[in-house]
Parts: C-alpha cells; structure tokens; sequence
C-alpha cells in the first residue's frame, strides 16, 4: 500500500517486505523459520510427552557423573538437554527413592 505524502512517498511495511522478498527470491524470515516442537500449516505440533523410568534415571546419573557431557549423555539416551539438567539437579531424590524402592519391607 502506497500513500503519497507531499514530495515523500509512503510504502508500508507489509509491501516493502513482500517487495524485498520478491527481489531475493525467499520468503520472510518469521514464515521460513519452524519452532523446534515443528509446525503443521498454522497448528503447532508438540513433541510426544514421555515418562523416564527410575532404572533410566539413574542410568542418565551414572553416565554423567563418569564424566560425559550433557549434550553427549542427551543424544545417547535420546532426551532434550534440559530434562537431563532437570534430572542432575534431582538427583538426590531419585538416589534416596532409588534406595526406598530396592529396600525390602
């Protein structure tokens, strides 16, 4: 949309992007970009919401505390960096359920 303002001309930004657009040949970089959850047409797709097991827990403990990366441990046992944060700074309370589960009564 164009308005001509005395001697300057007025181009709104919805137009000079699409202009710039059809210059580089690309689309706008808010349209290009997916979330990391990933995007379906204008719906937003979550990742699947999964439970880690004790045993799995303390597996992820064990690996970290042998001195293995986040980002390295994250990948091999396939979950997202911040829930293994999120397990590391629990720690003490899964090693004491640990401890409370495997004790006979």
């Amino acid at each position: 949309m164009e308005m001509e303002q005395g001697n300057r001309q007025v181009v709104s930004a919805s137009t000079a992007s699409s202009s710039q657009n059809s210059l580089t040949g690309g689309t706008s970089a808010s349209s290009s970009k997916n979330s990391t959850t990933g995007s379906v047409g204008s719906k937003v797709v979550k990742r699947k919401h999964s439970v880690l097991t004790l045993k799995r827990k303390l597996e992820i403990l064990a690996e970290v505390k042998k001195g293995k990366s986040v980002r390295l441990v994250a990948g091999q046992f396939d979950v997202p960096k911040s829930t293994l944060s999120d397990i590391w700074k629990g720690r003490e309370k899964i090693e004491s359920l640990f401890l409370l589960v495997s004790v006979p009564l």
